[in-house]
């Protein structure tokens, strides 16, 4: 009887070995990139704000840039002696139409990262970060080193109500001092927010 146990607890023992080996392995790969640039040092995770901003100005700039190559292309193309004759007139569309599509490609790259981009406000700390095929950079800025911050709005942003907010820091390094929340549906709302933990630190 105590033979059989034995070997019993020696068949359980060489099942579960290979399983917490294999869990360990999927634990040391499983995981997208991360980047993160940060400005300054901070350990809070009280989330105070959080919101995502809005694709629909990047989606009309899109639709204008499109629609304008195109009516500029096809006027020359029916017209070509306004520019002195066939030859000149297809390299002068071909370029028109190479550039709208380079900045027709530049703004769907922008729609996919703003829609997949989160803007955070804690207690001590603003940040911005997104997720695109699989990696995830994060953009992080104290409220300690928080100097100021500006807001404007394009005329398509205008036009909708959306508006960006820009905070600027005592940092000279652009790519850590620098955080931009673009594209805001409720700019107002943000700026409150802004103002409420830049107020409640200084106070402390």
């Amino acid at each position: 009887m105590t033979q059989n146990s034995d070997e019993i607890d020696n068949i359980e023992r060489a099942h579960s070995e290979p399983a917490a080996e294999a869990a360990d392995d999927g634990s040391e790969s499983d995981g997208a990139d991360r980047t993160t640039l940060t400005y300054g040092e901070s350990s809070s995770t009280d989330v105070q704000y959080e919101t995502t901003p809005t694709i629909r100005p990047v989606l009309l700039t899109l639709a204008a840039v499109v629609i304008g190559g195109l009516v500029i292309v096809g006027s020359i193309a029916t017209n070509p002696a306004l520019l002195g004759g066939a030859q000149i007139a297809d390299i002068i569309g071909s370029a028109i139409l190479v550039l709208t599509s380079v900045v027709a490609i530049r703004l769907l790259i922008k729609a996919a990262v703003l829609a997949r981009t989160t803007y955070t406000i804690t207690d001590d700390t603003f940040r911005r970060e997104y997720e695109l095929l699989y990696r995830t950079r994060s953009r992080v800025v104290p409220v300690a080193k928080l100097r100021g911050h500006e807001f404007s709005q394009g005329r398509v942003q205008s036009l909708l109500g959306y508006g960006t907010i820009r905070l600027l820091t005592a940092g000279t390094n652009r790519s850590l001092g620098f955080i931009e929340f673009e594209h805001l549906d409720d700019p107002e709302r943000t700026r409150e927010e802004i103002r409420a933990v830049s107020t409640a630190r200084t106070e402390d």
